[in-house]
This record gives structure tokens, sequence and C-alpha cells, in this order.
């Protein structure tokens, strides 16, 4: 298995999972509200774990391989903007190849 199947191919299904959840979320008769929901007292709200998640596969991809990634600071407001910045990094993704990841015997380096 190669780190692209390992990293890019894991996230692209999460997004597309994450998609579904957003539209079943937006189709809810109380979906309006659940975008400033929150599980627990001391977590964000579901809009900034939204944010969280579509920004997570562009942070990683942007050490792994060639490409660079501005993480969004957006502030969800609707289900359109969610379902944007979704599809924006799922897009992101569909750009990356396995010859951008490093060959398996290269080291990873962090910055």
């Amino acid at each position: 298995m190669t780190l692209y199947d390992q990293s890019a191919v894991v996230f692209q299904s999460r997004l597309k999972t994450l998609s579904g959840l957003l539209a079943k979320a937006e189709a809810h008769p109380k979906g309006e509200g659940l975008l400033a929901a929150k599980l627990a007292d001391d977590m964000h709200p579901l809009a900034t774990q939204i944010r969280f998640v579509a920004n997570i596969p562009g942070e990683a991809l942007s050490r792994l391989s060639v490409r660079e990634f501005d993480s969004s600071d957006l502030e969800l407001s609707s289900w359109a903007q969610a379902k944007d910045l979704v599809a924006e990094t799922a897009a992101l993704l569909d750009t990356i190849e396995p010859k951008d990841m490093p060959a398996p015997e290269a080291p990873i380096e962090f910055a």
C-alpha cells in the first residue's frame, strides 16, 4: 500500500461521507440550527468541526506532496458554504497523483 493510498484515497472517502452527512443534515427539519449546534459544551459548533475536517487533508498533503495549501478560516454560516468547502478540498485531492507523493523509501521531513 502506498502513501497515496493511505492518505489521499482515505481523505477522499471521508470527504464523500461528510458530503452525504451534510446533505442529510441540511434536509433535516431542524437543519438550519445544526451548524451552530454542539454535542457538548466543551466542543466547537458543527460548522467549525466541518471546517477542521475540510482542512485536514490539505494540511497533511502539503507536507507529503509538492502542493501548497492554505487552511480555510471561513466561518461557515450556511449549508452551501459547508458543502462548497468540502467540495473544494475534494477537488484539491483530485489533483494529487501518486507520483506527487514521496517514494516509499524517502524520509518525510516536517517543517
